[in-house]
């Protein structure tokens, strides 16, 4: 494996005096490197130290503030043009500042009062989806967690606390830790050692245990991109040893597993995390009191990372991989389906590569990263379609895995169609730092997107493997196509009477709406087995290499560029629409055991089915769950308001003529479940919903479901 460690070398220009200075890092005067910010309480004075390569040139002060003791500064881009400013907070009289960076130095505005003024630590992050930072302010003596929306003249905090921390001594930072371009908040308890991470979830924190460091006390937190540059990894600095540590992200566990530097604890050093080396990569900055030197570790782990484009090829086609990684690697091809809490995996060869690093530029989430090609794969004649995977490992035992589909070969098609939902594996990217998710209005495909993996996040890839592995349990074959294709092409009936998509295909194109309208037109039927889908409008540019969002207003809000906002109502067309967010999940309950599609599967009014399932990504595994969707209930016809989306007006929708709920989800208590609901389309066809993100893990284990299924697929004439 890659030895994991800080390679420490003192840069020219010390600090001066040489001891009461604190620091950190931020890009403050563009381009691709990150700079020092050095704040001397003694007579309050800002300092930036230019990133010169080698050197941090002091070479003017940029601020100074008043009284000049007491502040504490956060580092953040608060205007969206990429340039990095402070945010500065008095505990004297709780007001927090903004130092507006001008390029040469900063500028204050007054954007906030805390209350009570003392007691406050403050971070930065994009926790809002407003391509603006926003403020994370914890209250040790309350232990709430805060976050201040960007209004773009001040924090605005009167959504009240996002979460509570358990009684103690915690020192609180923000990162993104789940890798979906949204900031998260870490804390760290000095007297038992826990770390804990609060998932963002767009108006509070789902608080939950990641690990621990021992001793307990005395260490310093912060967040970086050591081991992939997709998720945060912790780092942990201990003074009293002076040992500095990186928490690896693996999923849910940071794992500590040895020091990557060692310091002279004596001098009473601080770290801070940046990407001085300009890659996007980590690394540590240290600052020595004892002489004022500053010291750059840069990180050895450097794990190989690509990409592919097309996103879907038939056989005799070609994919492009782009890889940047160093020396003698090899990409090993597998196709992959589920029908267990496992993936499975079957090899479909492997190619030797020689790969070579190559630059990040500085907003890779907007433009792509722009890589040159580093192999070509020609799709061989006897693969199956499906969803595919290139785990490309380098010699150091670093590894990657690439997802990619397979379309079939043009005379030899099945007569199920179904969707690999792209676009919301895009929406959900955040390497590089930023997502759609964190505010953008424009996001590249040109780029790592490791969580729709296999073994990524089971709203994405690795959920929609539950269906693609039910299909082919009971003997169907299943062709595969991305959202491009269906919105290139669309769906043509007389090959495929039956078109699937499901798990979470929550960002469709107009042309994708109106090619599934056109498709039962003319005779198609549809199945629609997910949650919160065809939700989002997002439009491809010319090239089909980045989609826009927001209806390309940069942290624009959602509710603008929703289906049903824009005249297009997903419920009059599939005859469901979101319903709730975040939902722990119940099962389903039949309602019309006389509907032919419940023939030989037992059922009677009042048949609980679905209550259990694999996929626990968020909640309970049962049928209805996570985000779910109904014909009738107040989210469907409305917005979703639990969804996060402001409440407004919504033209009235009407459902499809002879719409008929068969089953629903049971209530939890807060709100209804999952509607199953079957229509009869003019053009000779059917839609079929079941409104859930997790029924595909409950599909491949609870007969009901498969004997329904099955039905479904009868009628549709595979």
């Amino acid at each position: 494996m890659a030895e994991r460690l800080f390679r420490l070398s003192q840069w020219d220009e010390s600090v001066s005096p040489a001891a009461g200075w604190v620091i950190g890092c931020g890009r403050f005067l563009g381009g691709t490197v990150d700079d020092v910010l050095g704040y001397f309480p003694g007579n309050g004075t800002l300092w930036v130290g230019a990133n010169q390569g080698g050197r941090f040139a002091f070479t003017r002060s940029w601020a100074t503030v008043s009284p000049a003791g007491g502040w504490q500064f956060a580092i953040g881009d608060f205007t969206g043009d990429g340039l990095e400013g402070v945010a500065g907070y008095n505990p004297a009289n709780g007001t927090v500042w903004v130092g507006h960076n001008t390029g040469s130095r900063f500028s204050f505005e007054r954007w906030a009062t805390l209350d009570p003024a003392a007691g406050w630590r403050i971070s930065t992050g994009f926790f809002k989806a407003g391509a603006k930072a926003d403020l994370l302010a914890h209250h040790a003596d309350t232990g709430t967690l805060w976050v201040g929306r960007n209004t773009g003249s001040g924090f605005d905090f009167s959504a009240g606390a996002w979460a509570t921390l358990p009684p103690g001594s915690w020192e609180v930072t923000a990162g993104d830790f789940i890798g979906n371009g949204r900031a998260d908040a870490v804390a760290y308890n000095l007297d038992d050692g826990s770390i804990w991470v609060g998932e963002n979830h767009g108006s509070s924190f789902e608080l939950s245990q990641w690990g621990s460091v021992s001793p307990a006390g005395g260490w310093h937190i912060d967040s970086g991109y050591f081991t992939g540059r997709d998720k945060a990894d912790l780092l942990a600095f201990h003074a009293p040893t002076g040992g500095i540590w990186v928490g690896e992200n693996q999923v849910n566990h940071l794992a500590f597993t040895e020091a990557w530097a060692t310091v002279n604890s004596s001098d009473a050093w601080q770290f801070a995390t940046g990407s001085v080396t300009g890659d996007r990569w980590d690394d540590v900055v240290g600052y020595s009191p004892g002489n004022g030197s500053l010291w750059v570790g840069e990180s050895s782990l450097r794990p190989i990372e690509g990409y592919c484009w097309p996103l879907s090829a038939a056989p005799g086609e070609v994919i492009s991989f782009h890889m940047s990684g160093e020396g003698a690697s090899v990409a090993e091809f597998q196709r992959h389906v589920s029908i267990s809490a496992a993936v499975d995996g079957f090899p479909a060869g492997s190619q030797s590569f020689t790969a070579t690093r190559q630059p990040v530029p500085p907003d890779p989430g907007r433009t792509g990263c722009a890589w040159t090609q580093t192999f070509a794969l020609t799709v061989p004649d006897d693969w199956t379609p499906g969803i595919y995977s290139a785990t490309c490992t380098d010699s150091a035992g670093s590894s990657c895995q690439i997802t990619f589909v397979v379309k079939p070969a043009p005379g030899d098609r099945s007569r199920i169609a179904v969707l690999a939902n792209a676009n919301t594996w895009l929406a959900y990217n955040g390497w590089g730092g930023q997502s759609k998710y964190s505010g953008l209005a424009r996001t590249s495909f040109l780029r790592p997107m490791p969580a729709a993996g296999p073994n990524g996040d089971a709203h994405l890839t690795r959920g929609e493997l539950w269906i693609l592995g039910w299909l082919e349990s009971e003997g169907f074959r299943p062709d595969v196509y991305t959202d491009i294709d269906f919105h290139n092409d669309g769906c043509d009936p007389a090959q495929y009477p039956c078109l699937i998509f499901g798990t979470h295909p929550e960002y469709w194109t107009e042309q994708m709406y109106d090619n599934l309208a056109a498709y039962l037109d003319a005779g198609g039927s549809a199945v629609y087995l997910g949650g919160n889908g065809v939700f989002e409008i997002g439009e491809y540019d010319a090239t089909r290499t980045h989609m826009i969002f927001r209806n390309g207003i940069e942290g624009g809000p959602r509710e603008d560029a929703l289906f049903r906002t824009r005249g297009r109502p997903e419920r009059s067309l599939l005859g469901v629409a979101t319903e709730r967010c975040s939902v722990p999940g119940s099962p389903l309950e039949v309602l019309d055991a006389d509907h032919p599609l419940f023939a030989g599967t037992g059922a009677v009014n009042g048949l609980v089915f679905g209550d259990s399932g694999f996929n626990t990504g968020w909640g309970n595994g049962k049928a209805s769950a996570w985000e779910v969707d109904t014909a009738s209930g107040p989210g469907s016809i409305g917005i979703s308001t639990d969804c996060l989306l402001d409440d407004r007006a919504v033209p009235m929708s009407a459902l499809p003529d002879g719409l008929v709920i068969i089953a629903t989800g049971q209530s939890d208590g807060i709100g209804p479940g999952a509607d199953v609901t079957y229509y009869d389309h003019p053009g000779g066809g059917f839609m079929f919903t079941i409104g859930s993100i997790t029924v595909g893990g409950s599909l491949v284990i609870d007969p009901v479901l498969s004997g329904l299924m099955t039905n479904v697929l009868v009628r549709a004439g595979v």
